[in-house]
């Protein structure tokens, strides 16, 4: 029983480290055009879940009454080479899919990652 506890304490602390990461390093707010910013003010959020899919951290959360999903590629430890963020609107019937990205490797490696998100995001709608 201890182990289980010890184990989603582990996780929980993972998924709060991706969480204040991805805010930190890109923020939103309700007054600004979605863009890559550096460290404004964290959001208001209702809740988030953070899973790993192909190695990849996905982080799933509301923002402002719209579905937002973060992709952090695979990495040793902090050493993160991009960060990509899906925002999914809909308004009245019509979905509008905004998609940002910032990359720091060396060109052939951001567009190996750009692909690979885009494969893996397709399954996030």
């Amino acid at each position: 029983m201890n182990r289980k506890l010890v184990t989603v304490a582990i996780l929980f602390l993972v998924a709060a480290l991706i969480y204040a990461t991805v805010i930190m390093r890109f923020g939103s707010s309700p007054q600004q055009k979605p863009s890559l910013p550096s460290a404004p003010e964290a959001p208001e959020s209702k809740q988030s879940q953070s899973l790993l899919d192909a190695g990849w951290a996905v982080v799933e959360r509301e923002e402002d009454g719209n579905r937002v999903y973060w992709f952090l590629p695979p990495g040793e430890g902090e050493d993160k080479p991009a960060i990509f963020k899906k925002l999914i609107r809909e308004n009245n019937a019509q979905r509008e899919v905004t998609i940002l990205s910032e990359c720091e490797a060396p060109k052939a490696t951001c567009d190996q990652l750009q692909q690979a998100f885009e494969t893996l995001s397709s399954q996030y709608n």
